[in-house]
């Protein structure tokens, strides 16, 4: 059955892979036939996956497939300090109108998108290392004096990476030039360097939110470590997402309904990204009445209904939102937030084609 993926990342957020490896992940699956790529607060990929696309279906090596633009706004809603991501999609780019395209929207998105950008090493890394550090998790704390030094080394290395992405990705004489950001990812990649006897498994599961299934492998790896079976399950629990929790809250971001304005100026087709992501801190009467409803009634066009949420209420969450999407009178979208990391595949969430299609005839005639 042909599907669409409308929430994909690449190595200009917080992805692991560049736009060539990513092009060539989507163009082994046969059935994909409509993507987004919806890197967070950047539209620095567009221009190069357009090359990659291009580059996949020359002289017909493989089937035309339909490439949709897009970005992944970070927000906060204001009274909880909750995070908020709101997807914008722009069908109307093309490969032929990117260029003036993206400069135009860039007028609206890309001051917000930079700073935000610059920003976010200090939330999503810098203080995961502070708090790696501080509980000695892999007893990293036991092999370097401070926080600050690996923080330092991971800077370095981050930089580094950056400046060799944007020179392979040939991003010299395009558009956007938002910087990419440092993340978790960051960390990732380098933690065998500073926990040699640890595993990027283990450094993975303790970033990312909590999940049954995480908290299961992680006890799998401190069981096969040697630890005995009670103590595995109990540090695991403690350590599976440690590093997601001990994030502070947002601090200057833009306020939901601000962005929101942003997007729809920028003339995108707008979707609350993954509303029941924070499902363990956030209730559904909670997200609904702050997020859902005020955007509804600003003009939202849709939510991300189908995502690959905890097992454990991924089926309860579906059928919520479909029932709010149907109320408010609101399109449908989903996709597998992948990062390339494993975490998610392309397909774990097989969106309609044609659903896809409502969603981007909202926007063909869209323009700034």
């Amino acid at each position: 059955m042909e599907f669409a993926n409308l929430h994909i990342h690449s190595i200009f957020s917080d992805g692991q892979l560049d736009t060539h490896r990513l092009a060539e992940k989507i163009y082994q699956e046969p059935d994909l036939v409509t993507f987004a790529l919806t890197d967070h607060d950047s539209l620095s990929g567009i221009e190069p996956m357009f090359r990659a696309k291009q580059h996949m279906e020359r002289a017909g090596a493989f089937p035309v497939k339909q490439f949709i633009p897009g970005v992944e706004l970070s927000l906060v809603e204001p009274k909880s300090s909750m995070t908020v991501h709101l997807l914008g999609y722009f069908p109307w780019i093309t490969h032929e109108n990117q260029r003036i395209a993206l400069a135009e929207i860039n007028k609206v998105l890309g001051r917000y998108c930079t700073e935000r950008t610059l920003r976010r090493g200090k939330r999503d890394l810098d203080e995961r290392i502070r708090c790696a550090w501080n509980m000695n998790l892999d007893g990293i704390a036991d092999r370097f004096p401070s926080a600050d030094e690996i923080i330092r080394i991971i800077h370095r290395a981050a930089g580094q990476k950056a400046d060799q992405v944007f020179r392979a990705e040939g991003k010299t004489r395009d558009a956007i030039h938002h910087p990419i950001p440092m993340t978790y990812q960051a960390l990732i990649d380098h933690w065998k360097e500073l926990a040699p006897e640890s595993t990027t498994a283990h450094i993975t599961n303790y970033i990312l939110r909590r999940d049954r299934k995480r908290i299961e492998e992680l006890e799998s790896l401190y069981l096969a470590s040697g630890i005995e079976p009670r103590q595995a399950h109990l540090l695991a629990s403690e350590h599976q997402g440690v590093l997601n929790r001990c994030l502070p809250p947002p601090s200057g971001d833009m306020p939901i309904i601000e962005g929101f304005a942003a997007l729809k100026k920028a003339g995108a087709v707008t979707v609350l990204a993954h509303p029941a992501v924070e499902h363990f801190r956030f209730d559904y009467d909670t997200v609904d009445d702050l997020v859902v409803q005020p955007l509804a009634d600003a003009g939202l066009d849709g939510i991300e209904v189908f995502y690959p949420y905890d097992e454990k209420y991924r089926r309860e969450a579906t059928d919520h939102y479909l029932e709010v999407t149907e109320r408010l009178r609101l399109l449908v979208s989903g996709g597998t937030d992948y990062h390339g990391d494993g975490r998610t595949t392309l397909r774990d969430v097989e969106l309609r084609v044609h659903i896809a299609d409502l969603l981007f005839k909202q926007g063909q005639n869209r323009k700034l």
